[in-house]
């Protein structure tokens, strides 16, 4: 077995990281009437948590496990490895019940002394705008990452242990890992990623949240456009700042403009993500204006028959979600069809265009079969059964999908629950069902560290 990571082969350089982002905040929580949101309407992926809600974690779920680990957590004994089938019996939603997968307890991060930390979907994730460690520092209170070093870079540690120990380490563990790793070896994690489908799962438990998304957005070509839709569209205007600053401190680069040049993407397509990150969306708790949603309802209708897509664009891109959801019950209400077949005959199938705006429409809108009304829990539950679907695994999105899911615990707990409802099945039986050796044992721990 090779030693981890595996031999570089290529990302451009890493630059020192930038400033702050320039009036930086989290949305408040969106409040009662006035201009409150249709019955049932839902929170995007990675909405602000609710008031009263600890270390600025969101909690939209019934938790199954512990908080995820984050900075300053305690360090806990190693993941177990899965055992053989036979020997697990399996929940409602797909977990063992026997499991002893144990999870770090939160504590907060807030009160560390160490780097800033930033809610990132549904977790704390370090500031990127944050320095390195210097040389010799000790970044995370109590934890030392030389241990952790020199196992991963043992050739004899096996693909399961390297995924156990980088498992139990917290996030900010990983950020310090990454910091020293780069100290030790010379080199960035990011400059030498990559391999078959187990290694591909690590480089995502190993990067975190922000640098797994960051390195996603910068390896856009030949993995289609659906992977663009997903790290852009229905997320906070504060998470694609993060993103951003996140993408620039890295490469060095401005992530909408890469979007708009990239001409492996479809024009309309990448026109539609670069302007959701270079808009400032308006907060969920700007009051509803029934006047412009009826508005708007009608400026969608009209572009149906004229085959028009600026509303599209001016509606998704510049109106808060709350608005969104409005005109969306409003339009199917008042024209007794559902606004997705709408999008498709006005947008056509030429490009992405018409997916892009039916992704934000699916989570937008109520599902009465999934946890709080939550329709993109449900659309994600889809997604990740589309990964498997017919003849071959798509292991790319599989891994992608799992890991970006599996940040925010509360959240995959009701994305796995509505896979059942959906498929009768649990995911971690699917993944089983479809995938096979060390691979295989990498998505179930991750499945169960969610």
């Amino acid at each position: 077995m090779s030693s981890y990571p595996p031999p570089a082969y290529g990302y451009p350089g890493y630059p020192p990281p930038g400033q702050p982002p320039v009036g930086y905040y989290q949305y408040p929580p969106y409040p009662p009437p006035p201009g409150q949101a249709p019955a049932g309407y839902s929170p995007y992926y990675g909405a602000p948590p609710p008031a009263g809600v600890p270390s600025g974690i969101p909690a939209p779920y019934p938790p199954s496990a512990p908080y995820h680990p984050y900075y300053g957590a305690p360090t806990v004994p190693p993941v177990p490895a899965p055992e053989p089938e036979s020997k697990k019996e399996e929940d409602h939603d797909g977990t063992e019940k026997d499991s002893k997968v144990t999870l770090p307890t939160p504590s907060s991060d807030a009160k560390t002394g160490s780097k800033p930390m930033v809610s990132y979907l549904g977790t704390l994730v370090v500031d990127p705008t944050s320095p390195a460690a210097k040389p010799g520092a000790r970044k995370v209170p109590g934890y030392d990452p030389k241990p952790h070093y020199d196992k991963l870079m043992d050739e004899d540690t096996s693909a399961l242990e390297m995924a156990r120990i980088i498992l139990i380490m917290t996030l900010a563990q990983r950020d310090a890992f990454k910091d020293y790793f780069t100290e030790t070896s010379g080199h960035q994690i990011v400059d030498i990623l990559g391999g078959r489908n187990k290694q591909r799962a690590l480089d995502g438990i190993l990067l975190g949240p922000l640098d797994y998304d960051v390195v996603l957005a910068r390896n856009l070509f030949g993995k289609g456009e659906m992977l663009l839709i997903e790290l852009t569209l229905h997320r906070p205007s504060s998470e694609l700042r993060i993103l951003s600053e996140g993408y620039k401190n890295m490469f060095g680069d401005d992530l909408a403009e890469d979007i708009l040049t990239d001409d492996n993407l479809s024009v309309r397509v990448r026109r539609l993500c670069a302007k959701v990150i270079q808009v400032e969306r308006p907060p969920d708790h700007t009051p509803i204006n029934s006047s412009l949603v009826s508005q708007d309802v009608e400026s969608l209708a009209k572009a149906e028959t004229q085959g028009d897509d600026k509303p599209y664009f001016e509606i998704f891109v510049q109106r808060s979600y709350p608005h969104i959801a409005a005109v969306i019950a409003e339009f199917e209400s008042k024209h007794k069809k559902k606004l997705k077949k709408a999008v498709k005959k006005t947008l056509g199938t030429e490009d992405g265009l018409a997916t892009a705006i039916t992704y934000m429409i699916q989570g937008l809108k109520p599902k009465s079969k999934a946890q709080n009304n939550d329709g993109s829990v449900w659309r994600d539950a889809k997604l990740l059964e589309a990964t498997m679907k017919g003849w071959g695994t798509r292991d790319g999105d599989l891994i992608y999908r799992l890991t970006r899911a599996s940040w925010n615990p509360h959240r995959f707990h009701a994305i796995k629950e509505a896979y059942l409802k959906k498929y009768d099945k649990s995911l971690a039986r699917r993944i089983k069902g479809d995938t096979s050796g060390e691979y295989r044992d990498i998505l179930i721990m991750i499945l169960h560290s969610g």
